[in-house]
């Protein structure tokens, strides 16, 4: 079964409780948009170049090609970098109005400046918000989640990086900005009982909405300055 104990956390939260969030747009000058997304130590800057003319062996005549590079904070993008670029533009691909620009390029790069767990969602938060900064059209904005499953059962959310090597799975959720249309990402690693799927989904789900609302409060304060 699933526990709803109020175990000690190393950074004493509770177990169904976000770190502090925060993010800013427009950090980055030379890029068509950027923004900054953190949860606790976590921290990445995401930076949108593009629509740009396509390189004659990228081009495609319906649509735009998205080009996703996530970069660790040191050394060379691994494996699990390049699963996280694969999950990141195959969900960017469905968000973005592709067929807007046909035969452009537009590329999200992610900079990690500090990895201390749930990077997956955070990078594709930060994505978002640099996607509107940049003002490219999206269909719908995104906001994802992680949680992990300790062993004893309690699940985790926004977990840390020590809780995520700690527990028996991980999952991320990611939904669309009207809840109600579902999920539009789920990515999971280790092994986890339906019951517990479920548990997951469902934290996973309000905790997503209060994201978005925050991302939308980010974005409102952005424009606000601006105009």
């Amino acid at each position: 079964g699933i526990l709803w104990v109020f175990m000690a956390r190393h950074d004493k939260r509770t177990p169904a409780q976000i770190r502090a969030i925060s993010s800013e747009l427009r950090v980055l000058n030379r890029a068509d948009g950027s923004a900054s997304f953190v949860h606790g130590n976590s921290r990445v800057i995401a930076a949108v170049y593009g629509p740009t003319e396509a390189k004659y062996r990228d081009e495609l005549v319906e649509r735009a090609k998205i080009e996703v590079i996530y970069q660790p904070k040191s050394g060379l993008a691994g494996p699990a970098e390049k699963e996280k670029e694969y999950i990141i533009q195959s969900t960017l691909e469905d968000l973005i109005l592709t067929s807007l620009h046909p035969r452009t390029c537009i590329s999200i790069i992610i900079q990690v400046m500090n990895d201390d767990g749930s990077m997956l969602p955070i990078a594709l938060n930060g994505a978002c918000m640099a996607l509107l900064d940049a003002g490219i059209p999206i269909r719908k904005t995104v906001s994802a989640i992680s949680l992990a499953i300790a062993y004893n059962g309690v699940v985790l959310l926004d977990p840390t990086s020590v809780e995520e090597q700690e527990a028996k799975g991980v999952l991320t959720f990611g939904f669309n900005s009207s809840i109600r249309d579902g999920v539009v990402l789920t990515s999971t690693t280790g092994t986890f009982d339906e019951e517990s799927y479920f548990a997951c989904l469902d934290l996973a789900s309000e905790a997503s909405s209060k994201i978005f609302a925050f991302m939308k409060l980010a974005w409102e304060k952005t424009t606000k300055k601006t105009v």
